[in-house]
């Protein structure tokens, strides 16, 4: 493999980070990966429980505006015929 060829040498701390994660930028080399499935990373199952919740929360704001909706609408046929019961 060629070394990495910089213009400019590599600041010693991003060196030393590179280096503790195993990176070697004067011996860089391809590796295989396997696919990652989305489903599985824990930000993707939270984001996942929360748009639950929001969906659920939603449903049930959606159930108490209809409510209301034909509550409003009773007492709109209501005024309409004189305001009787």
């Amino acid at each position: 493999m060629m070394p990495c060829m910089a213009t400019e040498p590599i600041d010693p701390i991003l060196l030393e980070k590179l280096l503790s994660l195993g990176i070697d930028p004067d011996h860089a080399q391809w590796v295989k990966t396997n696919p990652v499935n989305a489903a599985d990373l824990d930000a993707v199952k939270e984001q996942r429980a929360l748009l639950e919740k929001i969906k659920d929360t939603l449903k049930v704001q959606l159930t108490e505006d209809l409510v209301s909706l034909d509550l409003a609408q009773e007492e709109l046929k209501r005024l309409k015929n004189g305001g009787g019961v």
